[in-house]
């Protein structure tokens, strides 16, 4: 990834007990960059696991936030209390639309 710099490799012995209490360690100083190398997504039939949920699972066990997936990086951050609230809904209005965006939009033009 751009303008990071992995700073841990989980290969083909997949999320082993030391590389949980590395990432919390990491996680101590800010952001922990991850290259998941495919052997750790091997699965017994020769397949590869899905990336996006190995590294979602990873996140969890490490009680990590994760902050972004690209190819087959990922970067963690220290969870956030307000990581553990969800947001209310949001209530709709009676107009679709807000009221200074109803001068961006455009009107319909009557043909004759």
């Amino acid at each position: 990834m751009q303008g990071t710099k992995t700073t841990l490799k989980v290969g083909k012995n997949g999320v082993t007990p030391g590389v949980l209490e590395e990432i919390k360690r990491q996680l101590k100083k800010g952001k922990v960059e991850i290259e998941i190398q495919k052997g750790a997504l091997l699965k017994e039939d020769g397949s590869l696991a899905d990336r996006k949920e190995f590294a979602r699972e990873l996140a969890e066990k490490a009680g990590a936030r994760l902050v972004k997936i690209m190819g087959y990086h990922m970067i963690l951050d220290k969870k956030r209390a307000s990581d553990n609230f969800k947001s209310k809904p949001v209530q709709s209005t009676e107009s679709s639309v807000s009221e200074p965006m109803q001068k961006l939009v455009p009107h319909p033009v009557k043909r004759d």
